[in-house]
């Protein structure tokens, strides 16, 4: 897109590991409050975009780890115009089939389809997850099961799906002593109680969930909650830490 800034620097590999300095659609206030009050307008992936890119751009975030869903989104639409296929598309050719998930679907190409959504709420109140999914879009408008997650854990830890996690991909950074790396797509943990976790965690107006595995030991975490709470942040990092003490 013409109107990135710095796009004359920014590369692919940027967007994946999130080291763009671009602003996620979600600190633009204005348009979310926007995009949840109007029932009557619809958006498009470009909304959400141009959203992130309303913030202004400091050029001094570039080259620092910065985690934008905007990111994801320009990634979509770079994969889309390579392959001449949707980005829902790609993802049922390259992950979905081979891995055999049956019950997963990339939610914003698939309106009507509803068999593997439970209600998701927002302060005690279920919410539209229609509109949810949507600003998602290809930075989480996927919609799975736990089992489909299971598969698609196992499918990793058996090097069918290569994920390169190399120092040269790798942002480090540390927060509360521990050492995370992020790569491809994907979050590094280190020092996890003698383990070492690889995955993504996310969230959304509705549900949280996280979902890790270790290559060293082939555990397997998924946690999925269908709440927002939106008065308290939820502390995933300390629950994941009580189930590898109680359990490992």
């Amino acid at each position: 897109m013409d109107s990135v800034p710095n796009s004359e620097n920014i590369t692919i590999r940027d967007l994946l590991q999130h080291t763009s300095g671009l602003n996620s659609y979600g600190e633009n206030s204005e348009f979310t409050d926007e995009y949840y009050s109007n029932t009557e307008k619809k958006y498009t992936r470009d909304d959400f975009i141009n959203a992130g890119l309303a913030i202004p751009y400091k050029i001094d975030d570039y080259g620092n780890h910065k985690y934008s869903n905007t990111n994801s989104l320009i990634h979509a639409s770079i994969i889309e115009t390579i392959t001449n296929q949707s980005i829902g598309e790609e993802y049922r050719q390259r992950i979905f089939r081979p891995v055999k998930m049956s019950n997963t679907y990339y939610k914003p190409e698939t309106p009507n389809d509803t068999t593997a959504i439970i209600k998701c709420y927002r302060d005690g109140q279920p919410i539209d997850l229609e509109k949810v999914n949507l600003s998602s879009n290809a930075a989480g408008g996927i919609i799975s099961t736990l089992g489909d997650m299971m598969k698609f854990a196992h499918w990793v830890l058996a090097n069918n799906y290569q994920i390169p996690m190399s120092s040269e991909l790798i942002d480090n950074f540390t927060v509360d002593d521990k050492t995370f790396r992020y790569g491809l797509g994907l979050e590094e943990i280190t020092n996890m109680y003698g383990t070492t976790l690889l995955g993504h965690s996310g969230g959304n107006p509705g549900f949280i969930h996280e979902f890790y595995f270790s290559t060293e030991t082939s555990e397997i975490i998924i946690f999925y909650f269908n709440q927002w709470p939106n008065d308290v942040e939820f502390h995933f990092r300390e629950k994941l830490e009580t189930i590898l003490q109680r359990y490992r």
